[in-house]
């Protein structure tokens, strides 16, 4: 939609919230004034709150909207002053402030799925995470601004409208929230009906210490299902962090008995690894609270998108509807100001499927919400990840995405064997020794970039004995890397060549190539390799699907590999060899980087574009000199 997106207020309302409580009004109190001013429409008499809250009043005239922003604001800071053990409740029960600007954007986008059939006294609303009730206000918004013949059916679409939330607190607010909003901005009058409202766990019954199932549906009365659901969902891991509930026995039990409870009735089938709330909701949402024909609207971490514990609801999602636009917000944002955490969100129509959606990435302020989006299709990201990772990259990002992935993943060439380092640091540390062996041990922090550094420890050979099948890589050269790898670091993959007889802990990962099967690409030779897996290209390609600070021998399998003519193939070993015997030799790896550019076919700009993306490096300065000179 080409909406003009609402107004980004974030900051304004933060610092109204700080000025507030330096002043010291408390939480309570800023509350309650916040709700006098808007049911009655004036400042009040406590100069102070009328003195902060001026911004909020121009032109004879209350901003609404910010208003309820900063009702839900303090909410939440309230409830991260009330303790839980080591942490807070607004941490154990995983509540985030939700930002206007972005609700109403989902709303509309939501709603547009409609097109012409739009009907809103006809509609179900479910809002599960309700908490004060901002995404409930942007869809009335939402609706009222579509068409004000609606505010006279304002009570019949309110009746259709169902909230819940464990937070009591917040839904208490809401019911007084939402009529005040109605009544101040479109002089309407509106209750929200009690039986619309279930206050608790929309997900589990754990009373009396058995865990049940609850179900929206059943509770409301809606067996068939909500027409509408929009949310931003708790994100907490299930799970009882020691660091945070210290000996809080109850809940590590009652969690233990949800996950029992979860896997025992294969609860969530789209839900793998460690559990977290909000891809449940997610996965709840899209199964079960909605009807066939379902328009969902969702504000969710954008890990969704690309990790590899999410690949099972991500193809749910992918495969089975329509996805509207999708749009990413970076970790430092204006939009959540007292929070570190990438986010995404976006519409889904469930009655449809189809091959295309639209990616607009790095929203940082409202003003980017009408960026020109990126189309895309699903074929698209079939074909550069079988996790089926929604790359957030731009235009140009895509293009050489589909151009290098023309050419076969790691793990599709049959003569390329990709593992995990074989002696475990934790259980078979007893094999380690000072003593000298026949075998050296090598762990992952001695590993640079063509280089390795040992520390004169080896392994016994009794070891060796138990490795089965893996004790055959020993007599083989191997390509090495790390396993961890900060996030944050502009080079991540770095690989070297290690001779035989060298074990590995399992804090590195390996490559070797097999000359003795009959599918043997014999221009894929281990040096070649060594010089493709260190170049800028191929780091990165791994960088844009990466999520986390490892380095998965999953994700090295979906690097693509093209085959060189013999001409680059000698290049590539030359150069590789090369800088084994001078690593830091910047000229040799400028002339690597060009020519693997050449071999997977980037023109210029693109080749720029991969540098751009390593400007830090003094090698990228080399490298674009390199390009000039071909």
């Amino acid at each position: 939609m080409n909406n003009k997106p609402a107004k980004n207020n974030s900051k304004q309302i933060y610092s109204t919230y700080n000025s507030l409580s330096s002043s010291g009004m408390s939480d309570d109190i800023i509350i309650r004034s916040l709700v006098d001013m808007l049911k009655t429409n004036r400042l009040g008499n406590d100069l102070t709150f009328a003195t902060f809250l001026s911004g909020f009043y121009s032109n004879g005239e209350f901003d609404y909207t910010s208003m309820i922003e900063l009702i839900g604001l303090t909410h939440q800071k309230k409830k991260e002053k009330v303790a839980i053990s080591n942490t807070d409740e607004r941490k154990h029960n995983g509540i985030y402030y939700t930002n206007y600007s972005i609700a109403k954007r989902i709303a509309e986008d939501t709603l547009s799925l409609y097109s012409d059939s739009f009907d809103p006294t006809k509609l179900t609303f479910l809002e599960p995470c309700s908490g004060t009730g901002i995404f409930a206000i942007a869809y009335l918004d939402t609706i009222f601004e579509t068409n004000k013949k609606y505010l006279s059916h304002s009570q019949k679409i309110l009746n259709n409208m169902f909230y819940a939330d464990i937070d009591e607190e917040a839904i208490s607010l809401l019911k007084i929230i939402i009529p005040a909003y109605l009544k101040s901005k479109y002089t309407i009058d509106i209750v929200v009906p009690e039986k619309n409202i279930f206050i608790g766990d929309a997900l589990f019954n754990t009373e009396k210490g058995n865990v049940g199932k609850n179900d929206l549906r059943v509770i409301f009365n809606k067996k068939s299902g909500f027409d509408v659901v929009l949310t931003n969902p708790p994100y907490k891991l299930l799970k009882a962090n020691s660091n945070k509930y210290g000996e809080s026995a109850t809940y590590k039990e009652q969690i233990t008995e949800i996950l029992k409870f979860i896997r025992r009735n294969n609860t969530y089938k789209f839900n793998t690894g460690t559990l977290n709330l909000y891809k449940l909701f997610v996965e709840e949402i899209i199964e079960n609270y909605t009807n066939n024909n379902g328009k969902i609207g969702l504000l969710i971490p954008s890990t969704l998108l690309s990790d590899k514990q999410s690949f099972e609801l991500r193809s749910r999602l992918l495969d089975k509807y329509s996805l509207f636009t999708i749009y990413t917000i970076p970790e430092k944002n204006n939009f959540f100001l007292d929070i570190s955490q990438a986010f995404c969100f976006f519409s889904l129509d469930k009655s449809k499927h189809t091959d295309e959606l639209k990616l607009v990435t790095n929203i940082s302020d409202s003003e980017e919400l009408n960026k020109e989006p990126i189309p895309i299709s699903k074929t698209e990201i079939n074909s550069i990840s079988t996790f089926k990772e929604i790359v957030l990259t731009d235009r140009m990002g895509w293009r050489i995405l589909h151009k290098i992935h023309k050419n076969k993943r790691l793990k599709e060439i049959p003569s390329i064997t990709n593992l995990r380092g074989e002696l475990d640091l934790t259980l078979d540390k007893k094999f380690i020794t000072n003593d000298g062996t026949n075998y050296c041990f090598l762990r992952g922090n001695g590993i640079k970039e063509f280089v390795f550094t040992k520390d004169n420890l080896f392994v016994h050979n009794s070891f060796i004995n138990k490795l089965n099948g893996k004790a055959r890589f020993l007599s083989l050269e191997r390509l090495v890397c790390q396993q961890i790898s900060n996030i944050n670091l502009t080079k991540r993959l770095k690989f070297s060549k290690v001779p035989r007889n060298v074990v590995l802990g399992n804090s590195c990962n390996f490559i070797v190539t097999n000359n003795d099967t009959l599918f043997q690409e014999s221009n894929i030779s281990l040096d070649y390799l060594l010089g493709l897996l260190n170049s800028f290209l191929l780091n990165w390609r791994f960088q844009v699907t990466s999520s986390n600070n490892h380095i998965g021998n999953y994700e090295l399998d979906e690097l693509p590999l093209a085959i060189p003519n013999l001409e680059q193939k000698s290049i590539v070993e030359d150069l590789a060899n090369r800088l084994v015997n001078d690593p830091n030799n910047s000229d040799f790896k400028g002339k690597l980087n060009s020519t693997v550019f050449d071999i997977y076919g980037l023109s210029k700009d693109e080749a720029l574009y991969i540098l751009d993306k390593h400007k830090e490096s003094e090698i990228a300065k080399v490298t674009e000199k390199w390009l000039y000179k071909t």
